[in-house]
Parts: C-alpha cells; sequence; structure tokens
C-alpha cells in the first residue's frame, strides 16, 4: 500500500509473518503465562488490575 495506509489511517502499514508475530509475543511473555484447556469463568477487580478465575480455582491478577 506504499504510502496509501499512512494518508489514509495516519500510520505506516508494517507486515510480518505470523510466525514472526506469534513468536515475538511468546518472547515477551513470563514463563507459565500462557495455559491451555482452561476455561475462565470470572472475572473481577483486583488490588492492581484485573484477576481472572478459572474452573479450577486458579486466580491470575494482572495490570490491565
Amino acid at each position: 500500500m506504499s504510502t496509501a495506509a499512512e494518508e489514509r489511517y495516519g500510520a505506516p502499514q508494517l507486515t510480518i509473518h505470523r510466525a514472526d508475530l506469534l513468536a515475538a509475543l511468546e518472547n515477551a511473555l513470563t514463563e507459565n503465562t500462557i495455559r491451555f484447556a482452561s476455561q475462565v469463568i470470572a472475572a473481577e477487580e483486583g488490588g492492581s488490575g484485573a484477576v481472572a478465575i478459572l474452573s479450577d480455582g486458579t486466580r491470575f491478577e494482572a495490570d490491565a
């Protein structure tokens, strides 16, 4: 799109391969941040952000 995206949206268009984006996101996370096969059953405000409550009772708090 060359300069068309910047003119239309006010920012340049950037292209990245999906695998590279996922790798960059994964590298930015701390260990055990991603949990598969987990269901969030509730969310609430916490002391420093949001709290996600999983079906197994686990609570995760994050600055969100």
